[in-house]
């Protein structure tokens, strides 16, 4: 649908998911989702890396703790390793990317925005 308007700005372009249209709140909501998961995924790797990990530890590392898919990918925390030689820091670091991927984060976001207490 976006490379139709691009391509075609003067169309009339209506995304489709099971014969139903997705509205823009449908469309934004998941476009948010999408960025903030991108974004947290990389700021925990450039953390990880802060901690002498390598970058394809650090990176499947993130990936494991924010979406909860179990080990990682890398000489330390392999298959066939655990995440015991992880330094303690980074290991922190993991345990709240895990929690902030168990507990979504679209429910955090809504916690700690102050319209939600006020009412």
């Amino acid at each position: 649908s976006q490379i139709f308007k691009l391509r075609h700005p003067n169309g009339v372009s209506v995304p489709l998911y099971k014969g139903q249209s997705i509205t823009d709140n449908v469309f934004n909501s998941v476009f948010t989702f999408v960025t903030i998961m991108g974004l947290s995924i990389i700021i925990l790797t450039v953390i990880l890396s802060a901690y002498n990990l390598d970058f394809l530890t650090s990176l499947s590392g993130s990936v494991a703790a924010l979406c909860n898919v179990g080990p990682g990918l890398g000489p330390i925390i392999g298959p066939a390793e655990s995440y015991a030689n992880v330094p303690t820091g980074a290991k922190w670091f993991l345990m709240m990317g895990m929690l902030l991927g168990r507990l979504e984060f679209m429910t955090l976001i809504l916690i700690i925005t102050p319209a939600f207490w006020r009412h």
